[in-house]
């Protein structure tokens, strides 16, 4: 289970837990080492999940494991292949016991570097963190999701909420109080919480955990009032994306890359890029 202080493993049959701090991620703990492990040594393909959600790697890929039934998709059976051959996942690996995972976990972190021999320290890009503007509340997302599915034009829904008609990249968008819709291919993407402007060249960013939680947040939103999720993804980096099926419409949410975006449009337009 992923918290903001790291991932807790936890042994059903006992009940016991560890922690793996999150500066151990991804450098002394990997979390394919652990699921291996702790499964006996036992190469990742051969090993059957309940589900899985959020394991990734430093290169934002996803570690793509068997479901129960084997009904993979010809995609993920592409990736599958793909990462056997490049990062050995089915490769055999040392077994470990819970003792052993909690003497990892135990392990001090490398101290970070700011910089490195080949990547001087003046060379690197600055970014500040700045605290989150949230364009649209759950409650409004809401009432914009339910109105567009019961017939209203979603220009004019946003347009009752302040959106002015503006452009981005030269294309028409609406602009709001922190917020920002575009049209596109039969759906409309809105950013309810948008980039930070820059500051006379300073780069502004927001923390990362805060877009995660407000994506989050709005998506069991969404789960209470409309039922589960048709897809969901998430990464170890940050990003995540729910998939919400409403009659003949879909709404998608996604957290990370800046922004937290809301796509409404038909359902089967947003089926296919879930």
């Amino acid at each position: 289970t992923g918290t903001a202080e790291g991932l807790t493993v936890t042994a059903e049959s006992t009940g016991e837990q560890v922690l793996i701090p999150r500066a151990l991620l991804g450098h002394e703990v990997k979390i394919g080492d652990v699921v291996a492990g702790l499964a006996g040594g036992r190469p990742l393909m051969d090993i059957r999940f309940a589900g899985s959600e959020g394991f990734g790697d430093a290169n934002h890929q996803e570690l793509y494991v068997a479901t129960p039934n084997g009904n993979e998709s010809g995609w993920d059976k592409a990736i599958v292949e793909s990462l056997i051959q490049e990062h050995k996942e089915n490769d055999s690996r040392p077994a470990m016991t819970m003792e052993d995972l909690r003497q990892l976990a135990a392990t001090p972190a490398a101290a970070p570097s700011d910089a490195t021999v080949d990547e001087p320290e003046q060379s690197q890009t600055r970014w500040t963190t700045v605290p989150m503007k949230i364009g649209l509340s759950i409650p409004q997302i809401l009432s914009v999701v339910e109105q567009v599915i019961t017939g209203a034009p979603m220009e004019d829904v946003l347009t009752r909420l302040g959106g002015q008609p503006g452009s981005r990249w030269d294309e028409p968008i609406l602009r709001g109080d922190g917020w920002l819709a575009s049209p596109s291919g039969g759906k409309w993407e809105i950013e309810v919480v948008t980039d930070p402007e820059e500051d006379e060249g300073e780069n502004l960013c927001f923390d990362e955990r805060h877009l995660a939680d407000y994506a989050w947040r709005i998506a069991q939103a969404l789960e209470q009032r409309y039922g589960p999720p048709y897809g969901m993804h998430t990464t170890n980096d940050g990003f995540l994306s729910r998939l919400f099926q409403v009659g003949d419409h879909g709404v998608t949410v996604r957290g990370g890359l800046g922004a937290v975006t809301v796509k409404i449009g038909s359902f089967e337009t947003l089926a296919q890029y879930c």
